[in-house]
């Protein structure tokens, strides 16, 4: 049954105003005729009372007003009760309503004005609906205050599952439009809403809104060379329908160009075709300072080509893209390369880094400018030479001038296990790295790693800095605020590592903070450690180190780092060579027999403990601060106190400054065997900066 309109009142405002002028000048006009037609006696003033009586009634009954936008409820929402029974729920945003008129409108019918009503301040109404069913019921509120209405509510409707839009199909008709056609399922919707998403992007909702009853939309877009995504709904106001979503594959452009070395005069080009449309590609090409120019094309589906017209010595530029009868795709990415002969520099031959190393060979050398690299690079079965300028001009300032950032999606370098001792990376700062081993650097091989800072990089497992499985040569190094659950700086699980002239600081791990030394497979090749110091490294258990391993400590700097066992020495035996341990306990456990010969400990720093088998300190010509009473021996932990050990200030040159003063009593204090002489040939001085290896 048809649903009639009742009870219609002048709420348009332009309409009151219109009308009510009608009146006026109604009313002026017979104000004048009347005042000629008085002039025929009392009858005649008594018909004049009763029209103007009549006329101002009139104005009355019609001028009911509006109250101000503020006052109209807001936020209509429809809910399923049960079924064939919705709720409508409404924000009352006036203060002296007497009531709330309801609209409703049922499927292409027009609106049953206050086709309900509720008292003041109720915000709720039930209406009772066939819920199943391709009809839409769309309803908005207006609030009543006895004489004035308030604006209508946004309009809101109830959409069954019958009424989504089906069949949305997506249409190129030119390159820069789509078609959209669907199949309309909804009797009464107000309109249709559309919603777009470019590959990469996010939803753009209500991209665009469509009048109701319509089957088919084209959009016109510049930059159709990306996937798109549509959606359409039949919507009423704040409430629509569920969506129909679809798909198109633009003519998109080729992408991940690369240009590689195929032979000594001859470059090959590589593309992803990402295209259903194309006839073929175009290839063009420019040296440097110069304009494109057709190089050649290829037919439909091909994405190499080989360029054989090359000069040595000469920068190429490439790009590509695809074309049919009717159109053409945007270019390909632009890549380079330059055909060369010795030293290769990044980014004057090859932008990335990764180029010039697919390009070398072994014995060649890589030498990359100043500059930021976001890359994830590998060495492969090849040995070379990566350096910055640092290694041609010695300025340390260029280490940190040349990032290599690995964007934290995977190590920064990866050293395969066939990587030997003639590779050489240097002069980088090496950071942003993130992987299950090794963030920074995952090294399998065997290179010598020289001159790096690696900071900022993260281990989900083992060596926020560095994770080493191989014998690498680890020389003039920084390693700083890396994180892992074990070895924060550098996880060792490598036979017989080389590690000098490095600070492994503030780095953060549950598990060995600054140092982690796993078991060695091999008793034969012991590790050693020359000339670092090791400070300021914090873990749940061992903040310094954690040595399972036979590891020499030559020369090293050990310092502040809380916890019992900052430093854990574990079923290893291991030697501390003119080492210095401050504020760093270090404890040996698990059968570990650990010497110290021309050391300076703080006493209170040493525990040895019988646990999980008995554990030994055998200490000469040390410097113990505090004597041999201050070593705290736990169970069956046993000390061997040898010759030569004082208990004396050694005087440094201050609270960072390990250096012996003048008078310091470790001087020529250490093992006056002639193998532990001073640089200089003197005795050995006890301490950090005595011994062969004192000058650093």
């Amino acid at each position: 049954m048809r649903e009639n309109n009742k009870n219609k009142h002048c709420t348009n405002k332009d309409k009151e105003r219109k009308y009510i002028g009608v009146m006026a000048n109604l009313l002026s006009i017979t104000i004048g005729w009347l005042c000629g037609y008085l002039k025929g006696g009392k009858m005649r003033v008594k018909v004049l009372y009763s029209v103007l009586a009549l006329v101002v009634i009139l104005v009355i009954g019609c001028s009911e007003t509006t109250s101000p936008e503020s006052n109209k409820p807001s936020d209509l929402q429809i809910t399923l009760v049960e079924e064939n029974i919705i709720k409508l729920t409404w924000q009352d945003n006036s203060t002296d309503e007497d009531k709330f008129f309801i609209d409703r409108k049922k499927g292409e019918y027009e609106w049953f004005e206050n086709y309900n009503q509720v008292a003041a301040n109720i915000t709720t109404f039930n209406d009772f609906i066939i819920t199943n069913t391709d009809t839409v019921y769309s309803y908005r509120i207006r609030s009543f205050d006895g004489s004035n209405y308030s604006e209508y509510s946004m309009p809101a409707g109830w959409f069954s599952d019958i009424t989504t839009p089906t069949n949305l199909q997506l249409e190129q008709i030119a390159q820069d439009s789509i078609r959209l056609t669907w199949c309309d399922n909804s009797i009464g919707e107000l309109n249709f809403r559309i919603d777009r998403k470019i590959e990469g992007e996010e939803w753009t909702e209500g991209y665009k809104i469509i009048e109701e009853n319509k089957e088919e939309y084209i959009d016109f877009n510049s930059d159709l060379y990306a996937p798109c995504y549509y959606r359409v709904s039949s919507a009423s106001g704040n409430s629509s329908s569920n969506y129909d979503e679809s798909y198109i594959n633009a003519f998109n452009p080729p992408s991940n160009l690369i240009v590689s070395l195929l032979d000594d005069v001859t470059f090959l080009l590589e593309w992803d075709d990402n295209s259903n449309y194309e006839v073929g590609y175009k290839i063009e090409r420019k040296k440097e300072n110069e304009e494109y120019v057709l190089l050649d094309s290829v037919g439909q589906n091909i994405n190499t080509y080989i360029d054989n017209s090359i000069e040595e010595f000469t920068k190429y530029y490439y790009r590509v893209y695809g074309f049919n009868q009717e159109f053409q795709t945007n270019y390909s990415n632009i890549a380079n390369a330059t055909w060369y002969s010795g030293i290769i520099y990044v980014p004057d031959y090859f932008d990335d880094i990764q180029n010039a190393i697919d390009i070398a060979q072994s014995g060649d050398t890589i030498i990359v400018r100043t500059g930021f690299y976001s890359e994830n690079i590998e060495l492969h079965n090849k040995n070379i030479i990566l350096a910055s300028e640092f290694l041609t001009t010695g300025n340390e300032n260029i280490i940190s001038q040349t990032i290599i950032s690995g964007g934290n999606n995977d190590s920064v370098i990866r050293i395969f296990s066939d990587i030997n001792s003639s590779t050489l990376i240097c002069g980088f700062t090496i950071q942003s790295g993130y992987d299950d081993y090794g963030g920074g650097i995952y090294c399998s091989g065997n290179p010598i790693l020289s001159n790096l800072i690696i900071s900022d990089n993260s281990a989900e497992s083992k060596g926020g800095g560095i994770y080493i499985s191989g014998n690498p040569h680890l020389i003039n190094l920084t390693i700083n605020s890396n994180s892992a659950t074990y070895g924060g700086g550098i996880y060792f699980d490598g036979d017989g590592f080389l590690f000098e002239n490095s600070i492994v600081s503030n780095n953060i791990s549950f598990n060995g903070g600054g140092l982690t030394i796993s078991t060695n497979v091999n008793p034969n090749s012991p590790n050693e450690i020359n000339n670092v110091v090791i400070q300021n490294n914090s873990s749940t258990y061992f903040s310094a180190v954690s040595c399972n391993d036979d590891t020499i400590f030559r020369n090293v700097i050990i310092r502040n780092h809380s916890g019992d066992d900052a430093l854990s020495m574990s079923s290893s035996n291991s030697i501390f060579l003119n080492s210095i341990i401050d504020n760093s306990v270090l404890a040996a456990k698990n059968g570990a027999n650990v010497s110290f010969i021309n050391c300076i400990i703080n006493g209170e720093n040493l525990t040895i403990t019988g646990m999980g088998g008995a554990s030994a300190f055998e200490i000469s010509y040390c410097d113990i601060i505090g004597g041999q009473s201050s070593i705290y021996i736990h169970h069956t932990g046993e000390l061997n106190w040898l010759e030569g050990n004082i208990n004396l200030d050694p005087l440094f040159v201050g609270n960072d400054d390990y250096h012996l003063q003048t008078g310091s009593p470790c001087i020529d204090a250490g093992n006056p065997a002639s193998q532990y002489n001073d640089p200089d040939g003197s005795r050995n001085d006890m301490g950090a900066y005595g011994g062969p290896n004192g000058e650093w």
